[in-house]
């Protein structure tokens, strides 16, 4: 709900700022700092992990615009929907092998386990 309201008033800025990158480096940076800070919480912590957890996605979202405004820089009109697209199926099969990987390591952990 947060990023509802936020997204296009950093829309906004990206549009009519020189600083973009900064702002893509300040929030990615800053968003993998309240990723980081999830490692902390523990059973109980609720609330320092939905903060953490909403800070952290509201940073996401906030990166992302900034990202997409780099778009018309890096390609032609005609280009664009390919490079965006190029742009999307790359990080698809990003997510996908760590999530392989992910599910691989765990099924290795739970395999050793079930063996002794």
């Amino acid at each position: 709900m947060i990023t509802l309201f936020i997204a296009p008033v950093l829309g906004a800025i990206a549009d009519f700022s020189a600083s973009k990158k900064r702002f893509l480096l300040f929030f990615a940076y800053l968003g993998a700092l309240f990723t980081v800070l999830l490692y902390f919480s523990r059973s109980g912590d609720v609330y320092r992990t939905l903060m953490f957890f909403l800070l952290a996605q509201i940073c996401f979202v906030a990166a992302n615009v900034f990202y997409d405004a780099f778009l018309p820089h890096i390609a032609s009109e005609d280009q664009m929907d390919r490079v965006s697209g190029k742009g999307y199926a790359y990080v698809t099969l990003e997510r996908a092998s760590i999530r392989a990987g992910a599910g691989a390591h765990s099924w290795h952990e739970n395999w050793e386990s079930a063996r002794r």
